[in-house]
């Protein structure tokens, strides 16, 4: 077992050398918008800094990409409505795509089961979001262009 290094504040590059040398690895990496970290730099992480892990773990990052005022952050619209959906984009400057309808017996009707772009990916510049949506059985609307 060994501890989990501090990488909040730095680098991609030297949070890689910094697990390495734990003989940990890197994990997935994901980008966000942030005031306050520079862009390059890693504002989370996906195990805690000094918690006890195996080694060869891998250790997911959230590296920021700065701020930018022509980039806009997909919001995570899984689970809602699509009419909530609809008033969470257009708040972003960004409007819904392709809308593939699935049956969906657990959800109700109009409910967004799934996204892409992912959430939380920066685009730069407006683009549509497709959404992939609950509908009661019988349906069977298959897709719709916005």
């Amino acid at each position: 077992m060994v501890s989990v290094p501090a990488l909040r504040g730095k680098s991609l590059r030297d949070s890689k050398f910094a697990l390495e040398r734990y003989g940990l690895k890197l994990g997935s990496v994901e980008t966000e918008l942030s005031r306050e970290f520079p862009e390059g730099t890693i504002v989370s992480q996906s195990i805690v800094q000094g918690a006890k892990t195996k080694r060869g773990t891998y250790i997911g990052v959230t590296v920021s990409g700065g701020v930018n005022t022509d980039s806009l952050v997909v919001p995570d619209l899984r689970g809602k409505s699509l009419e909530a959906a609809e008033k969470l984009l257009a708040a972003q400057g960004l409007s819904i795509g392709t809308i593939t309808y699935q049956v969906n017996m657990d959800l109700l009707p109009n409910t967004v089961l799934d996204q892409f772009p992912r959430p939380r990916i920066i685009l730069n510049g407006a683009k549509p979001v497709d959404l992939f949506v609950a509908e009661a059985p019988g349906k069977n609307r298959s897709q719709r262009e916005n």
